[in-house]
């Protein structure tokens, strides 16, 4: 009985011990769980604290967009639209298909309405005879301006003196003979000098809005609003795709249009830089609301970067001067690097399937004079804030 007694008191003391020693293996390993628990997070709050750091540091290189004063043109919302009325899965009865036609280097939009409203709503393409905002959106920003001096011009137009023609070298031609001004031509150098000949009416050129390649697939591939025809015949889109890129210099089309959806998908508004040497420039909201922010050059690089041999290569030189150039225009510089995959090399991409294989990479050019100011040479870590996708 005793060695029985014995042997259970010896197992209940090994029980104990090795329940002590789970014990002390379970509390040790939730030791080790919160230590390391303490310490991912001590090293996040320490990434987060290190990023926000170079966040702010950069951030004071970003410029912030300047607003035009006396502002006349009506802001509009820009495309797409989606309005309380859109059901899931159905069109909106009000969404309107533009239809433009592929015309040399050029996509021309004739209807007066599709003009208006490709370039009020997102500043879409330049009128063919101005250059610039067409005349039937300039004209309709200007009512709202007459309108507010029509009251100080009727004013005017009371205190006006009417010149009595009496008064020497005043006299009123007769109303027979302002109705033969506007409505005949006499022709002096004609040998029938005394034969009157009726006046031609005035011709007005009609005008149109001319797109680039990049905003023409931008509107019919990204928003879906454009259909692009040629010989009135409508273009799919991987047909409007290699068309554009046969029809640009150095087949560099999806380089380029990459670059442009970049920056569309950011919020800018995306004209043509080439007033002042760059390939862009980005607004915000419109040229008529805010002055240009930022001047793009895009240049076409490698995986391991290296430039193409026909791309453009961009020096120092040519960066100074660049910048020097759009510094007085109040603008920022970036450098958008567009990489091509290896698998892109030597052969040209039939279809946009291939947009989502080119990586872009924006790098902020900043002139930095050093000793000017102490705060100026943390900058120069990082004159380039690279953002990669």
């Amino acid at each position: 009985m005793e060695e029985k007694k014995s042997a259970e008191k010896k197992n209940s003391m090994e029980e104990k011990h090795s329940m002590d020693d789970k014990n002390s293996k379970e509390k040790n390993s939730m030791e080790e769980k919160n230590s390391m628990a303490e310490k991912s997070s001590m090293d996040e709050e320490n990434s987060m604290d290190e990023e926000n750091s170079i966040y702010e540091r950069n951030s004071n290189l970003l410029l912030t967009p300047v607003p035009k004063e006396d502002c006349t043109f009506k802001k509009e919302y820009p495309f797409p639209i989606v309005t309380p009325e859109c059901k899931p899965n159905e069109s909106d009865p009000d969404w309107k298909i533009h239809e433009g036609y592929l015309e040399g280097d050029y996509v021309l939009v004739h209807e007066e309405r599709s003009i208006k409203m490709l370039y009020t709503m997102g500043f879409y393409g330049i009128g063919t005879l101005t250059g610039g905002a067409p005349r039937i959106c300039s004209q309709e920003s200007t009512e709202s301006g007459k309108q507010m001096t029509s009251s100080a011009a009727s004013q005017v137009d009371d205190v006006i003196d009417v010149v009595s023609s009496g008064d020497e070298g005043s006299k009123s031609k007769t109303s027979k003979e302002e109705e033969e001004d506007d409505d005949v031509l006499i022709a002096e150098d004609s040998p029938d000098i005394g034969k009157v000949y009726p006046k031609l009416p005035d011709f007005e050129e009609k005008e149109s809005l001319q797109l680039s390649f990049e905003e023409a697939f931008f509107l019919s591939y990204a928003l879906g609003c454009l259909m692009v025809k040629e010989r009135n015949q409508p273009l799919p889109i991987a047909c409007l795709w290699r068309k554009f890129i046969d029809r640009t210099e150095a087949a560099n089309f999806p380089s380029m249009y990459t670059a442009y959806h970049h920056f569309r998908s950011k919020g800018w508004i995306v004209r043509s830089g080439a007033k002042y040497g760059v390939d862009y420039i980005l607004y915000k909201d419109g040229p008529p609301f805010y002055h240009a922010t930022y001047a793009v050059v895009v240049q076409i690089l490698r995986e391991d970067s290296r430039p193409f041999r026909n791309s453009r290569q961009l020096t120092w030189a040519s960066l100074t001067a660049i910048n020097r150039v759009i510094s007085a225009e109040g603008m920022g510089f970036i450098i958008l690097n567009v990489y091509k995959p290896d698998s892109m090399i030597g052969f040209i991409p039939r279809t946009p399937a291939c947009i989502p294989d080119l990586k872009v990479e924006e790098i902020l050019f900043k002139e930095c004079v050093i000793g000017e100011d102490t705060a100026k040479k943390d900058a120069l870590e990082s004159l380039a804030h690279c953002s990669r996708k």
